[in-house]
C-alpha cells in the first residue's frame, strides 16, 4: 500500500514522466515499470490524478 502511494505521488510530482518518477524513487525506469505492473498502475495518465 505504501509503495503504491509513493509511486502515485512520484508520478504526480513528475507530471507522469516515468523516467523522472523512477529517479525520485531511486529506481531504474524498468524497475518502476515492474512495480507499476505489480500494483496495476501500468495505464495511469495525468488525468487520473485529478
Amino acid at each position: 500500500m505504501i509503495e503504491r502511494l509513493c509511486i502515485e505521488a512520484a508520478l504526480k510530482v513528475s507530471g507522469d514522466n516515468r523516467a523522472s518518477a523512477a529517479q525520485l524513487l531511486g529506481l531504474s525506469r524498468q524497475g518502476l515499470y515492474s512495480k507499476l505492473r505489480r500494483h496495476g498502475l501500468g495505464d495511469l495518465h495525468p488525468r487520473d490524478f485529478g
